[in-house]
């Protein structure tokens, strides 16, 4: 029976990857995606260790140090707000945030809904439950990734950016 139960174990654990902290010496670089989640099934910015084919701009936009720090800064724990505002059903994120190692291996990723002011990270330690979405949306802005209200937008900049020349 111990037999059993440790393959059972070890069988569950196999496909687990490890959560990062986000001051984890193996994060290289970050970058930040905009991307139509209508293009596959599952709406996240990365989908088995690969980018969602709904990302719009492949390469992604590179953060400096300073970039990562304020993005880290927006998402890690902090204090809950005095009010804490309802939030509501839908989630369809747009813009992604994914964190590399040296070799380009995806490490972890944070995502986001700025229409319903929603969000999500994968494989990272000491999330807050609330993010900064104002220091993030200013971010992307400065990025200049596109915020658009609805869907249909970012399904039109996602055909024309893969249309086969």
């Amino acid at each position: 029976m111990k037999l059993i139960q440790a393959l059972f174990a070890l069988f569950c654990c196999a496909g687990m990857t490890l959560a990062i902290e986000l001051s984890d010496p193996a994060i290289h670089e970050v970058r930040a995606y905009v991307y139509d989640y209508t293009q596959e099934k599952k709406s996240h910015i990365t989908i088995n260790g690969r980018l969602h084919k709904g990302v719009i701009n492949k390469a992604g936009f590179k953060l400096s140090p300073n970039q990562i720090k304020r993005l880290t800064k927006a998402i890690a724990k902090q204090p809950l707000p005095e009010r804490i505002p309802p939030l509501p059903d839908c989630y369809w994120p747009h813009h992604g945030f994914v964190f590399y190692d040296k070799k380009g291996k995806i490490l972890a990723h944070a995502e986001v809904c700025l229409q319903c002011n929603r969000h999500r990270g994968y494989n990272i330690l000491e999330l807050s439950f609330y993010w900064n979405l104002r220091d993030i949306r200013k971010l992307i802005g400065e990025l200049k990734l596109p915020i658009f209200k609805g869907d249909e937008k970012y399904t039109q900049l996602y055909l024309k950016a893969n249309v086969k020349k």
